[in-house]
Protein backbone atom coordinates (compact mmCIF):
# COMPACT_ATOMS: atom_id res chain seq x y z
CA UNK A 1 0.00 0.00 0.00
CA UNK A 2 1.10 3.53 -0.78
CA UNK A 3 0.37 6.52 1.45
CA UNK A 4 0.46 9.76 -0.55
CA UNK A 5 1.97 12.88 1.01
CA UNK A 6 0.57 16.38 0.61
CA UNK A 7 3.01 17.40 -2.14
CA UNK A 8 2.03 14.36 -4.22
CA UNK A 9 -1.71 15.02 -3.94
CA UNK A 10 -1.09 18.69 -4.76
CA UNK A 11 0.82 17.67 -7.88
CA UNK A 12 -2.06 15.46 -9.01
CA UNK A 13 -4.46 18.40 -8.59
CA UNK A 14 -2.09 20.80 -10.36
CA UNK A 15 -1.31 18.48 -13.29
CA UNK A 16 -4.03 15.85 -13.73
CA UNK A 17 -2.29 14.45 -16.82
CA UNK A 18 1.23 14.65 -15.41
CA UNK A 19 3.77 12.06 -14.39
CA UNK A 20 2.53 11.69 -10.80
CA UNK A 21 -1.12 11.36 -11.82
CA UNK A 22 -0.18 8.75 -14.42
CA UNK A 23 1.83 6.80 -11.84
CA UNK A 24 -1.11 6.90 -9.42
CA UNK A 25 -3.39 5.60 -12.18
CA UNK A 26 -0.93 2.78 -12.95
CA UNK A 27 -0.83 1.77 -9.29
CA UNK A 28 -4.62 1.92 -9.02
CA UNK A 29 -6.76 3.72 -6.45
CA UNK A 30 -7.23 0.62 -4.34
CA UNK A 31 -3.46 0.52 -3.73
CA UNK A 32 -3.04 4.03 -2.32
CA UNK A 33 -4.59 6.25 0.31
CA UNK A 34 -3.93 9.42 2.25
CA UNK A 35 -3.52 9.91 5.96
CA UNK A 36 -6.12 11.98 7.77
CA UNK A 37 -3.17 14.31 8.54
CA UNK A 38 -2.52 14.85 4.82
CA UNK A 39 -6.23 15.40 4.17
CA UNK A 40 -6.24 18.06 6.89
CA UNK A 41 -3.19 19.80 5.41
CA UNK A 42 -4.77 19.82 1.97
CA UNK A 43 -8.11 21.15 3.22
CA UNK A 44 -6.29 23.80 5.24
CA UNK A 45 -4.58 24.89 2.02
CA UNK A 46 -7.91 25.69 0.36
CA UNK A 47 -9.65 27.11 3.43
CA UNK A 48 -9.08 30.72 2.35
CA UNK A 49 -10.64 30.15 -1.07
CA UNK A 50 -13.37 27.55 -0.45
CA UNK A 51 -15.34 28.35 -3.62
CA UNK A 52 -12.39 28.43 -6.01
CA UNK A 53 -11.87 26.05 -8.91
CA UNK A 54 -8.83 24.59 -7.14
CA UNK A 55 -10.88 23.98 -3.98
CA UNK A 56 -13.48 22.08 -6.01
CA UNK A 57 -10.76 19.99 -7.67
CA UNK A 58 -9.14 19.21 -4.31
CA UNK A 59 -12.41 18.22 -2.68
CA UNK A 60 -13.33 16.09 -5.69
CA UNK A 61 -10.01 14.28 -5.56
CA UNK A 62 -10.20 13.71 -1.80
CA UNK A 63 -13.74 12.36 -2.20
CA UNK A 64 -12.33 9.69 -4.53
CA UNK A 65 -9.46 8.71 -2.21
CA UNK A 66 -9.40 6.51 0.82
CA UNK A 67 -8.60 8.64 3.87
CA UNK A 68 -7.12 6.57 6.67
CA UNK A 69 -7.68 7.48 10.33
CA UNK A 70 -4.74 7.84 12.68
CA UNK A 71 -5.32 4.98 15.09
CA UNK A 72 -3.54 2.25 16.99
CA UNK A 73 -0.71 1.28 16.60
CA UNK A 74 0.25 4.60 14.95
CA UNK A 75 0.68 6.31 18.32
CA UNK A 76 3.39 3.80 19.26
CA UNK A 77 5.20 4.31 15.97
CA UNK A 78 4.98 8.07 16.55
CA UNK A 79 6.47 7.82 20.06
CA UNK A 80 9.27 5.52 18.90
CA UNK A 81 10.17 7.61 15.84
CA UNK A 82 10.02 10.91 17.70
CA UNK A 83 12.33 9.57 20.41
CA UNK A 84 14.82 8.21 17.83
CA UNK A 85 14.81 11.42 15.79
CA UNK A 86 15.22 13.57 18.90
CA UNK A 87 18.18 11.48 20.07
CA UNK A 88 19.88 11.78 16.69
CA UNK A 89 19.12 15.49 16.28
CA UNK A 90 16.98 15.04 13.19
CA UNK A 91 14.35 17.74 12.87
CA UNK A 92 11.05 16.93 11.21
CA UNK A 93 7.89 19.02 11.31
CA UNK A 94 5.10 17.91 13.63
CA UNK A 95 2.72 16.91 10.83
CA UNK A 96 5.48 15.20 8.85
CA UNK A 97 6.38 13.13 11.90
CA UNK A 98 2.73 12.08 12.29
CA UNK A 99 2.53 11.19 8.58
CA UNK A 100 5.75 9.15 8.77
CA UNK A 101 4.54 7.32 11.88
CA UNK A 102 1.23 6.59 10.19
CA UNK A 103 3.01 5.06 7.19
CA UNK A 104 5.35 3.00 9.39
CA UNK A 105 2.46 1.71 11.50
CA UNK A 106 0.65 0.55 8.35
CA UNK A 107 3.82 -0.89 6.79
CA UNK A 108 2.96 1.38 3.86
CA UNK A 109 5.31 3.13 1.46
CA UNK A 110 5.13 6.90 1.83
CA UNK A 111 5.15 8.67 -1.53
CA UNK A 112 6.64 12.13 -1.13
CA UNK A 113 9.00 14.58 -2.75
CA UNK A 114 10.18 15.75 0.68
CA UNK A 115 13.71 14.44 1.12
CA UNK A 116 13.59 15.02 4.90
CA UNK A 117 11.60 11.80 5.16
CA UNK A 118 14.73 9.95 4.05
CA UNK A 119 16.11 10.42 7.57
CA UNK A 120 13.22 8.54 9.21
CA UNK A 121 14.20 5.03 10.31
CA UNK A 122 12.00 2.14 9.18
CA UNK A 123 10.11 4.33 6.70
CA UNK A 124 9.66 2.95 3.19
CA UNK A 125 9.79 5.91 0.82
CA UNK A 126 9.27 6.56 -2.90
CA UNK A 127 9.45 9.84 -4.79
CA UNK A 128 7.13 9.96 -7.80
CA UNK A 129 7.90 13.65 -8.34
CA UNK A 130 11.46 13.05 -9.64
Amino acid sequence: MYLLDTNVVSDIVRDAGGKVARRAAEVGGEQYAVSIIVAGEILYGIENAPGSRRARLVRGLLDQMTILPFEQPAERAYARLRAKLTRTGVGLGANDLLIAAHAVSLDATLVSGDRAFGQVPDLKLENWLD
